[in-house]
Formats: structure tokens, C-alpha cells, sequence
């Protein structure tokens, strides 16, 4: 979960999947939905550019006791209805 306050690193344009771990798989591909078309993405070096982009939006996420402690701020009424 990414915060609206957090400092945005990347910015997110349009929904992708990376099918596979570039780490350990020879044939991962990227799968990206724009407004016009869906993309499919194999050359090595693109697929890079998602996984670099992942890492960009997991430095500004936030997860475990960090992520319980924001929502429940946020589902806690406020004190002083305007």
C-alpha cells in the first residue's frame, strides 16, 4: 500500500503484470494494459525497466504494523466534523 503522503519515487501510468522472477526464469514477460491496447513485453532489457519500476513503488509502500497503524487512523471518525 502507498500512502498519498509518501514521496512518490515512480510514477504508476497503466497497469502491468510481471509473469515470472527475472532472477531465476529466462522467459519472464511483462504484460501491460494501456486505454488501447494490451502489450506484451519480452526483450530482457524492457522487462528490467518493470522490475526496476516495482522496486521504485516497494520503497515508497508501506506494509505490516506501518500500513495496521495508517488504516486504522484512517477508519477512526473524526473529532471535529466540519
Amino acid at each position: 500500500m502507498i500512502p498519498f503522503r509518501a514521496k512518490e519515487r515512480v510514477h504508476q501510468y497503466h497497469g502491468f503484470a510481471i509473469l515470472g522472477d527475472p532472477e531465476i526464469d529466462d522467459e519472464v514477460i511483462v504484460l501491460a494494459e494501456t486505454v488501447t491496447r494490451a502489450i506484451t513485453v519480452r526483450a530482457s532489457g524492457e522487462v528490467a525497466e518493470y522490475v526496476e519500476h516495482v522496486n521504485g513503488l516497494r520503497a515508497a509502500a508501506i506494509d505490516g504494523e506501518r500500513r495496521k497503524t495508517l488504516l486504522q487512523e484512517l477508519a477512526e471518525p473524526a473529532s471535529n466534523p466540519a
